[in-house]
């Protein structure tokens, strides 16, 4: 057997849906919906193919259209993916302003406005939604005859639905002489569901991007490569995981499969590719003419967790198929399933591709050249452009047929005029038989047979068919091996492919580059079935440096001429051997990495130094190709010190997102190269940016931080000046005092910490942790659950609205915190936090007013007075006060915000802030209990920690000196010496009233009124134990929940939720009032005065039974008398929300401020954890480090909220 050599750096592209190819074979009997000329008689590709009929012209040819006389300027404008989805930002369009002799508009190289003449080398343009011309989506420039122009828009302004957008371009030249205009559609669907996946298309690679919302909701570049695979097991779900775990290698080889399983018993197949993550196209090929069959099986199919594509028409113009056949199935799944794009393959060489190839997304060919007789059929006739069929179309029966074919269908785009190019997967033969193919293709065919198609920018592969051969079956995956993981696949599908002339050899000889982050991959493809003597060469459009690795195939000797480049892939598919594939690069010793996602104007770049470079080296952002400092787009920074560990990177205004080829570079002294990184993919929001000095990062609103609102989203969105270098060692040594050891003190510490800071110090006065979270045992310890909680209570999980119910997600922070700590001390079980349910209500809980009471002697239940009005006496209310509590209840009909309160609380305090009620802006927030509480909103699931709270500490005052912070304290008002420490940084994580006693420096006025004026609400508390549960022996048990009275200065008794039914001792709240003065009321009253007050109180609602069962141990807590707290919780006035939060997320004088009171709601303890986080992600800030910052934000607010 002849030896076929290939050296093919096998150049791959983005890959997109595999086709089902079905072997031109046995063709059926025409009929009168055929296309072509004479329908009825045995034709395949419009021609008669059996002997007794004559030849004749088939028609249906692609020709080059009519060359206009003047230049044409084709304007053309597409999304860059075919789809985005709830959750996405930022979109982007494609633009092509080719010149053009065949499409387009009349052009001239000039414009002018009547007296002055320029160039006409610029198009000014905007894009526009149809509906909405008032605001451009993008308002930009384009060169003439420039194709394929990213330009990002964001999605913020649009509601996902199923309709697409339908935008316009409008473009002119400089004075207006000059006007194009085009149309594209932008979908924008609704959040995938639950279990499902989604396919976008990026128009402008002709890849793929592929996400299933079960493995993470991340889109990743997909390569398909596999077979049309043939499963016969019927509903055998042990067959169907068998035959997955064979095709794809037990996971290790093929990724993707055209499963041809048929309808009925597509389960178990279906089930065990879910599992093992093996991805599909879904065979419609038999059923896509019936559209009524075509809807019931995508609507049973389109929620698949592996589902890529549909296949629908197979060779509809080998079958001469009418031409709307193809286009009402894709619109149909269109409408049906907008996630997943459809897959079409066509057969024939050149017969009417124009209306067949519209009715697919995604475009796949059946080119079966090996093994044919390519001049004479097995009908007994001859084979030519008129006449017969030898089983691949118009073939000379060699491998250069699929480059051939697949260069076919790329002029014929480019003469109807389309842009951007359909994605196409080519589909391997890897079989033979019905007398059309008497062998197989050998392994080193079918090597190049791909290779060619890779450097046609194929993006995907899908052999027909498995099972099949073996060796072919081990040949195809191996190579999916390589095409499929890095670094191939990121040439492959990042890039559409470049073709390279080459001198001195036979046609056989293919080449084709690709080109990402200043690298390059060569694919060099022998197709002959010679070795070629003597070198050759190929001039490689770029210049290259040294071969790094050989991946895949054999390369002997390769002279690579100045210029050098120094960072060059070659990829090389050598048929000889099997396999080719080589990188040419050098290793540069300034190293350069970005570690996060660049979602916003703020990243740290990292660095690290191999050798000693000659400094200050300097760092800018441009071309990953540049070796001129003076090409860069722009200067990130200099230093001057080479071991510099981290830089801050600002990145400006006119850095589009999705712009690839762009890289980070290092220059020395003199400017050589000495340092890249990787591309650098943004996704960005655009702000308008403000110029600074070289300090630190603030969080307000121009920087993009929406301090009214969701401010963890604009971590994301920074923008400003850029920092200087910084080292990195050095930041995290910064000597910060955390001053107040409550729960937002301890967030912020165990954040700080966690990032790596080293010298954090927290600094307590009460000789306690936990600040206003208070626990009091009345007896015993922990577990003889003889205690109650004088502070936060409750930890509210679910919320319900109406029928709906929600997790609270504010509050999940608490939950997830606990996990932490639980995990930091091994699940320790005597350190463990452990949660158990929270009763809010009991409909046995009594409703003790107007002296009301039943014949048991007992007030009579929440549950009765609920069925009988009549035992409760209502206030008559004033018409203003029953119009105002009508508009509070329309808050709470408000689904919208009810449910952006349970999901997003801090998006909601902005929209609340914003649109008020009923449209008119509001001002008036203070707390989620301001909705749940006040407003009656139902806590439907809520938990409380087991055993309560408990813990210790110390405090201080200080001043500031020389931009560090003096911090002095005495251990006793009494002390006249005062001890002192000095500090880089404060934060300050106590309650206003505690600042109000320190001596700290001159603040602003905002900042200053914030501490002095914002009120604080003086709860109390008394809690009485009891020697049992009587309570929970009346004929009306009271497990948990509250009795409410309008015993003055009683209102709230709370039953405990814990040891139901318990024997011993109990406690409970037998007062609490917030409203009103009366915490301030019950301050000046002596504690026995007051306790006793209670005591009376309890046996006035539950009778004699209370007095009896008193032990006489009590606690009370008015937080105001509190000397560490100085209230409960703050609770500001109308306008202070909007006036004083902006100045939280400012740092004052070195110091910053933490604590409920700083947080968008009150008195719940997730308020103070989200400020710690707030705070600590500010104290990162200041400091330049920014992924630690962007991690914490990832962690404690991007795993509950929306980020």
């Amino acid at each position: 057997m002849k030896k076929l050599i290939e050296l093919a750096t096998g150049s791959l592209a983005v890959l997109l849906l595999a086709g089902l190819t079905t072997p031109a074979a046995a063709q059926d009997g025409g009929g009168d919906d055929e296309t072509g000329e004479n329908p009825g008689w045995p034709r395949w590709c419009g021609k008669v193919y059996e002997a007794g009929y004559p030849a004749f012209e088939p028609g249906g040819h692609t020709t080059e259209p009519r060359r206009s006389n003047a230049t044409l300027l084709h304007v053309q404008l597409a999304t860059r993916h075919s789809i985005y989805v709830a959750g996405e930002e930022w979109g982007s369009f494609v633009v092509s302003a080719a010149l053009s002799p065949w499409h387009g508009d009349p052009y001239e190289n000039r414009t002018s406005d009547g007296v002055a003449t320029r160039p006409f080398d610029r198009l000014r343009f905007s894009v526009n939604l149809v509906d909405d011309d008032a605001t451009p989506l993008v308002q930009d420039f384009v060169d003439v005859n420039a194709t394929g122009v990213e330009y990002g828009f964001s999605l913020d302004g649009l509601n996902p639905r199923y309709e697409p957008y339908e935008v316009v371009f409008f473009g002119a030249s400089e004075f207006g002489d000059w006007n194009y205009t085009a149309t594209a559609e932008v979908q924008y669907l609704p959040a995938i569901r639950a279990g499902g996946s989604a396919t976008k298309i990026d128009r402008l690679t002709g890849s793929l991007l592929f996400r299933a919302e079960d493995e993470g909701g991340e889109w990743t570049p997909l390569l398909p490569y596999g077979y049309y695979g043939l499963y016969n097991g019927s509903n055998d779900t042990a067959a169907a995981d068998e035959f997955v775990r064979d095709y794809t290698s037990d996971g290790t080889g093929l990724n993707a499969i055209v499963a041809l399983a048929g309808f009925a018993d597509t389960n178990p197949v279906y089930d065990s590719m879910d599992t093992r993550d093996l991805r599909y196209m879904f065979d419609l090929r038999g059923s896509y003419q019936n559209l009524t069959e075509v809807e019931r099986r995508v609507n049973t199919i389109k929620h698949r967790k592996s589902l890529f594509a549909y296949w629908t028409a197979d060779e509809p113009d080998g079958w001469q198929r009418p031409f709307e056949a193809p286009v009402a199935a894709r619109d149909l799944i269109r409408a049906l399933d907008p996630y997943h794009p459809v897959a079409l393959t066509l057969n024939c060489q050149d017969y009417y591709f124009g209306p067949y190839s519209i009715g697919g997304d995604v475009l796949m060919a059946d080119v079966y050249p090996i093994g044919i007789n390519s001049t004479f059929s097995k009908w007994g006739t001859a084979c030519n452009t008129t006449y017969g069929d030898c089983g691949c179309d118009n073939c000379a029966g060699v491998v250069q047929d699929v480059r051939d074919r697949w260069d076919d269908l790329a002029r014929y785009e480019r003469w109807l005029g389309r842009w951007p190019p359909l994605p196409k997967f080519h589909n391997p033969q890897v079989f033979h038989g019905e007398d059309y193919w008497f062998r197989d293709p050998t392994a080193a065919e079918a090597r190049v047979m791909n290779a060619l198609a890779f450097n046609r920018g194929i993006t995907g592969i899908f052999g027909w068919t498995w099972p099949g051969s073996r060796e072919l079956f081990e040949v195809h995956t191996e190579m999916a091996r390589v095409v499929t993981a890095e670094p191939v696949s990121a040439f492959l599908l990042g890039g559409r492919p470049q073709r390279i002339e080459v001198e001195g050899v036979l046609d056989v000889v293919d080449v084709a580059i690709w080109r990402r982050e200043g690298q390059a991959l060569v694919s060099v493809v022998n197709g002959g079935y010679l070795d070629i003597e003597g070198p050759f060469s190929v001039e490689l459009p770029v210049p290259a440096f040294a071969i790094i690795e050989t991946l895949f195939g054999v390369l002997s000797t390769v002279e690579i001429p100045a210029p050098l480049y120094p960072i060059m892939r070659w990829f090389l598919h050598t048929l000889v051997a099997g396999r080719a594939l080589a990188v040419l690069a050098k290793s540069l010793p300034v190293h350069i990495e970005t570690r996060t996602e660049l979602s916003s104007r703020l990243a740290n770049i990292h660095v690290s130094v191999d050798e000693e470079v000659r400094g200050p080296l300097t760092f800018t952002y441009g071309s990953c190709s540049s070796l001129d400092v003076r090409n860069a787009h722009h200067e990130i920074g200099r230093c001057q010190k080479t071991g510099t560990s981290r830089l801050v990177w600002i990145i400006p205004e006119d850095v589009q997102p999705d712009r690839s080829e762009c890289c980070i570079s290092a220059w020395d002294i003199e400017g050589n190269l000495v340092g890249r990184s990787e591309n650098q993919r943004l996704k960005l929001r655009k702000r308008r940016m403000e110029q600074r000095g070289l300090h630190s990062i603030p969080m307000n609103d121009k920087m993009g931080i929406d301090t009214l609102g969701p401010w963890f989203d604009g971590v994301k969105l920074l923008e400003g000046k850029n920092l200087s270098a910084i080292d990195v060692v050095e930041a995290k040594a910064k000597d910060i005092a955390i001053v107040g050891a409550g729960m937002a003190g301890l967030m912020t510490f165990l954040i700080l910490h966690q990032s790596g800071l080293t010298n954090v110090r927290i600094l307590e006065a009460s000789q306690r942790l936990g600040g206003r979270v208070r626990t009091e045992y009345l007896s015993g310890g922990p577990f003889d659950y003889s205690y109650q909680d004088m502070g936060p209570m409750r930890f509210p999980y679910t919320i319900k609205f109406g029928n709906d119910t929600f997790n609270v997600t504010d509050h999940q922070m608490v939950y997830q915190l606990t996990d932490e700590m639980n995990r930091l001390n091994n699940h320790d079980r005597n350190l463990s936090v452990d949660f158990i349910p929270w009763i809010h209500r009991n409909e046995n809980g009594l409703h003790y007013f107007d002296g009301i009471k039943m014949d048991t002697g007992l007030p009579p239940t929440l549950g009765q007075v609920a069925a009988d009005p009549s035992l409760a006496i209502g206030l008559p209310l004033q018409e203003s006060t029953r119009s105002t509590q009508a508009q509070f209840q329309a808050i709470l009909a408000n689904e919208t915000l009810m449910y952006e309160v349970a999901t997003n609380m801090h998006r909601a305090h902005k929209d609340f802030l914003v649109n008020g009620l009923d449209g008119k802006g509001g001002d008036v927030w203070s707390a989620y209990a301001y909705l749940a509480n006040y407003l009656g909103a139902s806590l439907n699931d809520t938990d409380i920690v087991t055993g309560g709270f408990g813990h210790n500490s110390f405090w201080f005052i200080f001043n500031e000196e020389h931009q560090k912070l003096n911090l002095q304290w005495r251990s006793s008002y009494t002390d006249r010496t005062f001890q002192n420490s000095t500090f880089d940084y404060a934060i300050l994580a106590m309650p206003f009233p505690m600042i109000q006693r320190l001596r700290i420096p001159k603040l602003g006025a905002t900042i200053t009124n914030a501490i002095n004026k914002v009120p604080f609400a003086s709860g109390c508390k008394v809690a009485l134990e009891y020697k049992t549960r009587f309570w929970e022996h009346f004929e009306n048990p009271i497990y948990g929940g509250w009795s409410e009275t309008d015993i003055p200065g009683v209102r709230w008794i709370v039953y405990p939720s814990y040891c139901l039914n318990c024997t011993g001792p109990a406690s409970i709240i037998a007062s609490y009032v917030t409203e009103g003065s009366w915490g301030d009321i019950w301050v000046s009253v002596p504690e026995e005065q007051h306790v006793q007050y209670a005591v009376d109180a309890m046996a006035e609602v539950h009778g004699q039974v209370a007095y009896d069962e008193y032990t006489g141990n009590y606690r009370r807590k008015c937080w105001r008398e509190d000397e560490f707290a100085g209230g409960g919780w703050a609770q500001p006035t109308i306008g202070q929300h909007q006036l004083y939060i902006p100045e939280y997320f400012k740092t004052h004088k070195n110091m910053i401020f933490v604590g409920e009171q700083t947080s968008y709601t009150h008195s719940w303890v997730s308020s103070a954890l989200e400020s710690g986080v707030r705070g600590a992600v500010q104290m990162l800030l200041e400091l330049g480090l920014v992924d630690e910052a962007k991690a914490a934000v990832d962690k404690w607010m991007g795993r509950w909220l929306e980020v």
